[in-house]
């Protein structure tokens, strides 16, 4: 056989076993997120809290015969969500025959009763790019990717767990996939462009001078040589800001959109610097392989990928800085007594190209195209003996870290390592709710956990600049909480619910439920009852321990508990499949059954938590 990058790759692993797994991960997704979002329902309905039942969907053929869709599932307590049994899925035609579901088959037949046109060929579309992206890195993997991803954890993990979209990337081709993804760990350097000030805003955190942070990133030799591609093109250095650019953004958006400004010189390529990065889960973040302790680099994307366009709003870019600085003030401030253990990585530069001084059609074309976010490195914020794992891997099934994961819990016993860690993560997300009334965005993709030897120590936080909900007549400090960049009405006529501000406590408390509760421990959850046997029951009674033995350890914070009520009876959730086949105008977030209102009456530390 010959060797693996000698061969037509990508027909390769279409025809390898790979493809069937991978249709039957994006298949799976897909049913458990229509049935618990209600999109498509079994004429008996769906199986109680606990309870697993085989049943049917009910689907037409393309000639309008009836065809069925029979499975088992199961109803977990955790957030009531559906549990498919993969290998259970089956297609059952007219004439009775069975055979394996097929993804493309169940998207026509089933969803194709609840939505016809161009929305039903988006989801189409984005779910077959994921089937081919999936088996892709599935194949590469068992090959020669072992290797690769040894020191790159990110890479590892395998995209959203809920999501049936995990993997869309739509705009990416085969080798740009392979090049950019995290999964394959490429190296890769970014391009920077001088912009001019006249068309860019700059956002640094409070006392950091723009010299020294560009020193910093890119070294006195780079800085040089950059300064001088600009006196080369006759300009003058003053004039303009830096920027980094994702290689594929410059070659597919900005070159296209913005060929009059670089003709003009209010974009000018200056080269590459001299440090490597790599993806990170959020594919347009790359980190810095060379230098963990500089920053990791947020830049716009074009691509959609979990059904979202990638690029970053202007007003999200100038707001980092801003809200890094607030959530720093908070902490510098905060006199609580044992206040939580853990760290941020701020976001202390922004850039953005500032589209509103182009012409409306280019302006258009080139709207969060051109902007970058400098997130503090990981290796600056590290402790001696820490090592930095991302919350996402601790639920993930395959992969060197998963085989760690395992021994750790092994060596340590699930009852101790998991008392540790939902200590290290639960109790600093509560107390910004509680002591400051800040909810962060926390799902598994912006928590680092940090370990000594596997040992839970503390958890690192990230991606603040869109990523954090409050009622400013609500805070406790309102003083401190700068006034922010407003969302702009054309953002929020796409993104309803892409705020930050609100004067809804409600909103503010589910804004962290659906994130951390919901994806982050809700997946976590999942895994060990299904892995390891732990009941669900007892993991949310253990967190809701936590909840209980902060609240009354800190009773001056009595009247935030009732007004961010974590064990209300449901929470809203966002409907990421539903948002796939009716415009987004049309979708409202769901409620749905809080695992924690079991436990609400419960006081000080149980017996599971000691």
């Amino acid at each position: 056989m010959k060797p693996w990058n000698e061969i037509d790759t990508r027909s390769l692993a279409i025809r390898s076993d790979e493809y069937a797994a991978a249709e039957r991960r994006v298949l799976g997704q897909l049913l458990e997120a229509v049935l618990y979002e209600e999109i498509a329902l079994p004429d008996e309905g769906l199986p109680q809290a606990g309870e697993t039942r085989i049943t049917e969907l009910a689907g037409r053929s393309a000639t309008g015969e009836a065809v069925l869709y029979r499975f088992a599932c199961r109803r977990s307590f955790s957030f009531g969500r559906i549990r498919l049994e993969r290998e259970s899925l089956q297609r059952i035609a007219p004439d009775g025959r069975t055979s394996p579901a097929r993804l493309a088959l169940f998207v026509d037949e089933v969803l194709g009763q609840q939505q016809q046109g161009e929305l039903l060929l988006r989801l189409q579309e984005e779910l077959s790019r994921t089937l081919l992206h999936d088996t892709e890195s599935r194949a590469w993997r068992a090959h020669e990717g072992a290797q690769r991803l040894r020191d790159h954890a990110e890479g590892e993990l395998d995209g959203h767990p809920y999501h049936p979209c995990y993997k869309s990337r739509i705009g990416f081709d085969a080798a740009d996939n392979r090049l950019y993804s995290p999964e394959f760990g490429e190296l890769l350097q970014p391009l920077w462009v001088a912009v001019a000030r006249s068309h860019a805003q700059l956002s640094l955190r409070r006392g950091l001078e723009e010299s020294e942070w560009l020193r910093e990133e890119l070294g006195e030799a780079v800085l040089e040589r950059f300064l001088s591609v600009i006196v080369h093109n006759g300009h003058r250095p003053e004039d303009y800001l830096f920027l980094p650019v994702h290689p594929w953004q410059w070659e597919h958006i900005v070159v296209p959109a913005l060929h009059g400004e670089i003709a003009d010189g209010i974009l000018l390529p200056l080269g590459r610097s001299d440090d490597v990065y790599r993806s990170q889960q959020s594919i347009r973040s790359l980190e810095n392989v060379s230098d963990r302790r500089k920053a990791t680099l947020k830049l716009a994307l074009g691509i959609v990928n979990t059904s979202t366009r990638r690029m970053l709003a202007r007003h999200t870019v100038l707001n980092a800085a801003l809200v890094s600085d607030w959530l720093h003030d908070l902490l510098a401030s905060d006199q609580t007594p044992d206040k939580p253990d853990f760290a941020l990585l701020d976001e202390y530069a922004g850039i953005a190209l500032d589209t509103q001084e182009l012409s409306p059609s280019v302006h258009e074309r080139a709207s969060g195209a051109l902007g970058a976010i400098m997130r503090r490195g990981v290796g600056a914020i590290l402790r001696d003996g820490e090592q930095a794992l991302p919350f996402a891997a601790l639920s993930h099934p395959e992969g060197e870290q998963a085989a760690a994961v395992k021994k750790w819990i092994s060596r340590y016993g699930v009852n101790e390592w998991l008392g540790e860690l939902l200590q290290a993560s639960v109790t600093p997300l509560i107390h910004l709710l509680y002591a400051h009334g800040v909810a962060l965005e926390s799902h598994a993709q912006n928590i680092l956990l940090l370990h000594r030897d596997g040992r839970p120590v503390r958890i690192v936080l990230r991606d603040f600049h869109d990523g954090v909900r409050f009622c400013r007549h609500l805070l406790p400090q309102p003083q401190l909480c700068p006034e922010l960049h407003p969302e702009p009405a054309a953002h929020l006529a796409q993104n309803r619910h892409s705020y930050m501000q609100t004067d809804d406590p409600h909103a503010v408390r589910d804004f962290l439920h659906s994130a951390f509760f919901f994806v982050c421990l809700g997946d976590l959850a999942l895994f060990l009852h299904e892995r390891l046997g732990v009941a669900e029951e007892s993991f949310w009674e253990r967190v809701a321990s936590i909840i209980h033995d902060y609240q009354h350890r800190h009773p001056e914070f009595a009247a935030q508990y009732g007004l961010y009520d974590l064990f209300s009876e449901t929470i809203r959730i966002e409907q990421l499949a539903r948002r796939r086949l009716w415009p987004d105008t049309q979708v409202d977030p769901r409620w749905v059954p809080n695992p924690l209102y079991a436990f609400r009456a419960v006081k000080g530390v149980s017996a599971h938590a000691k």
